[in-house]
């Protein structure tokens, strides 16, 4: 149950945000796949290997894709080939910079921290990254309007705990639950 207020409340934020972003007068609404009333979406942070040997195999087994974060100085080289394989199997592999500076950085980092670390990502796995995550959830808007000329999408810290952590048996829980369909009736 503690699980459902937490996904309810994060829900309830996000609409309530959505309310407050001020619309142009030419706005589409584009529905969900196969007209679904929501979605999900399952991200990873900091290109750690368990995304692509445990998670990215788990989601497959029940038909859903994952976003990895790549942290491109932390990847090491025998790692990327397993990045190409996740995202040529429809898994997207994104930009969390090269070095996991914040989005505060100084505006000389950002050729080499963005748009250096996303052409590295493409370079190695055959896909542009479409989405950028901010590390530490910090950015100022100078940092990402040149983000949003890299990157189409950009993440402000959708981040999920339970009592300020999240643990490996609670991340299990909660997408045993996603996918069995009793956290969503």
């Amino acid at each position: 149950m503690e699980k459902l207020s937490c996904i309810s409340i994060k829900l309830f934020l996000c609409m309530a945000a959505l309310h407050m972003v001020p619309f142009s007068a030419n706005v589409e609404i584009a529905y969900f796949r196969y007209n679904k009333k929501a979605a999900a979406s399952f991200t990873f942070d900091d290109a750690l290997s368990c995304a692509f040997d445990k998670a990215a195999p788990l989601f497959d087994t029940y038909g859903y894709k994952i976003t990895e974060y790549i942290q491109v100085n932390r990847t090491f080289e025998d790692q990327w080939p397993h990045w190409r394989e996740i995202a040529q199997n429809g898994h997207e592999v994104s930009n969390h910079t090269w070095t996991h500076k914040n989005g505060s950085m100084d505006p000389s980092y950002y050729d080499y921290e963005i748009k250096q670390a996303a052409d590295s990502i493409y370079r190695m796995t055959g896909i542009f990254p479409m989405s950028f995550a901010y590390p530490g959830c910090k950015y100022t808007e100078r940092c990402r309007k040149y983000i949003l000329d890299v990157h189409p999408i950009d993440r402000l810290c959708g981040k999920l705990y339970v009592n300020g952590q999240m643990t490996v048996q609670m991340a299990n829980e909660f997408i045993g639950d996603a996918f069995s369909g009793t956290a969503y009736n």
